[in-house]
């Protein structure tokens, strides 16, 4: 029995050696994939950057486009007009969009062309924390009939 022991107690020994070996072995492994991956994601940074506000269409013949939110200076600012790579976003309205916290769907209008845009930002009050959804589609406004009663 005391053999076994000591078998075991020097194999236990030996896996511990083995696992800081490539515990050892890991630790460059994982700083330098941080590094391309912080490279990756600062070349992305520049190329938007350099590219200005990309418009894409959907297949409804509506805009939409993604405004990073370093482009922005303050996401829930209202009664404002934020210049955004030369192209000015005034501040329309904003409604309670669904979703766990409060979420604000905001409309701002494109003042080259007089469109309006959507984006949604929200807060958590059980993190404390902002939520921005980079995602701006174009919205047309729509009249709502209702009927009074007299």
């Amino acid at each position: 029995m005391k053999k076994r022991i000591q078998e075991l107690s020097t194999k236990i020994s030996e896996l511990h050696s083995q696992i800081k070996e490539i515990g050892l072995q890991l630790k460059p492994l994982e700083e330098e994939l941080e590094d391309i991956q912080d490279k990756e994601a600062e070349k992305e940074t520049k190329r938007r950057e350099k590219k200005g506000i990309v418009i894409n269409t959907d297949e409804n013949g509506k805009e939409w486009f993604t405004i990073p939110e370093e482009w922005i200076d303050d996401f829930t600012d209202e009664d404002c007009v934020w210049d955004i790579k030369g192209e000015k976003f005034t501040y329309v309205d904003k409604h309670r969009v669904n979703g766990d916290g409060e979420w604000w769907g905001i409309i701002v209008k494109r003042e080259k062309d007089n469109k309006h845009f959507e984006f949604h930002w929200g807060y958590s009050h059980g993190s404390g924390n902002y939520y921005y959804n980079e995602t701006w589609r174009e919205v047309r406004p729509t009249k709502e009939v209702k009927t009074k009663w007299e």
